[in-house]
């Protein structure tokens, strides 16, 4: 400890550049922050939905059930609880993008919808009022919608020149950031007959809650079972299974993997380059203090104090924050999908802190400790 004076002493020659370095390794440190807060945030997403809901499609394009196949999927052995989904795209106004509707029965759709939330004052009103509907928290915030509102919207593609809804309340998300609640609930019966004949009985997917998870896929095999000679054949796979479809949580995690070892990697360079750089600038008076009685081991010491300082505040600057900051709040209006990450991820920073400054500091601390009295004027 009584050579600690050589540690500020040689970071105190070029603030500009310790604090360069300092910046560059916290960059680092953000990027392994913010990647595997998107990998958290992907198994978080996964984990929430429950193990026993299967997700019923058409099988095919364009994939429309009719709304008749819901009793026969209540008689598939191991099915406890189902309800139909219907998708409608319409226009607010000037609005350039869509505002899309769910149909739903709300009795039925309550008991699976895992993941959305909405007080029991809103259900009440919605299952009063003929034409109620119940709004995302986001396009309410968006289209400055209040409670109590009357919406109108123009359908895009077959029904009537405009749906009227009366806004009885809002729904969000138990899981995902209330920035992407958009779209609204509204009551299935009430839409279809506004629709022309041969656009009208149909629904876009079933929610089905199955008695044992565990036996999950086996009750949807047979779900498509039924319905292979049917005129409407079903295409069944878990929730989670459907959630996951085009999104490949591995490669996700294989690509922010890739990334941050990348950063690290280029960020060793640095550390590595800069330390090097200051024990060449410094090596005459390395050889001085050789000549006054130091060991080549405290100086190396000193010079790893350096390193391991420089890193270990990089690490401290990007993620202390990372521990106060809601990062899936902050980055939500991007659609991002941000958990924060496990507490073991600041402990494995600060050991890669470390790691870093070892790595970087090793060949110049080896020349520091070769290095003879003798070269003095060097």
């Amino acid at each position: 400890m009584r050579y600690v004076w050589l540690v500020w002493a040689g970071l105190a020659r070029d603030p500009l550049r310790v604090a360069l370095t300092t910046g560059s390794v916290a960059v680092a440190f953000v990027l392994l922050w913010l990647l595997r807060g998107v990998d958290s945030g992907i198994a978080h997403r996964i984990d929430s939905i429950p193990a026993d809901l299967l997700h019923v499609t058409g099988r095919g394009w364009p994939g429309f059930l009719p709304v008749a196949s819901l009793h026969a999927l209540e008689d598939v052995p191991g099915v406890a609880r189902v309800a139909s989904l219907a998708y409608h795209n319409s226009r607010y106004r000037d609005f350039k993008g869509g505002v899309l509707l769910v149909a739903v029965d709300f009795e039925r759709f309550l008991p699976v919808a895992y993941d959305v939330r909405v007080d029991s004052e809103t259900v009440q009103a919605f299952l009063a009022t003929p034409g109620a509907a119940i709004v995302g928290a986001r396009s309410a915030e968006r289209f400055g919608w209040q409670r109590g509102d009357r919406v109108r919207l123009r359908p895009i593609g077959p029904g009537p020149e405009e749906w009227s809804f009366e806004m009885v309340g809002t729904w969000d998300y138990k899981v995902m950031s209330q920035h992407e609640s958009v779209g609204l609930f509204v009551d299935y019966a009430h839409i279809d007959q506004t629709l022309p004949e041969g656009e009208a009985g149909r629904v876009g997917a079933f929610v089905v809650r199955v008695h044992d998870a565990s036996r999950a896929n086996a009750v949807g095999a047979a779900i498509d079972e039924r319905f292979r000679n049917s005129s409407a054949p079903t295409l069944t796979a878990t929730t989670r299974d459907a959630w996951m479809s085009g999104r490949h949580p591995g490669q996700v995690r294989l690509a922010a993997n890739a990334i941050v070892g990348a950063s690290f990697f280029a960020i060793l360079f640095c550390t590595g380059g800069v330390m090097a750089q200051s024990v060449r600038d410094r090596y005459g008076e390395f050889a001085l203090m050789k000549s006054l009685g130091f060991g080549g081991g405290a100086l190396a010491c000193g010079i790893a104090g350096e390193s391991v300082l420089v890193c270990l505040a990089g690490a401290v600057i990007a993620l202390v924050p990372a521990a106060l900051v809601d990062a899936g709040e902050l980055l939500g209006h991007y659609g991002a999908v941000i958990y924060p990450p496990r507490p073991s991820l600041y402990a494995f920073g600060l050991v890669v802190a470390v790691l870093l400054a070892v790595v970087s500091v090793a060949l110049p601390g080896w020349r520091v400790l070769r290095l003879s009295p003798a070269e003095v004027g060097r």
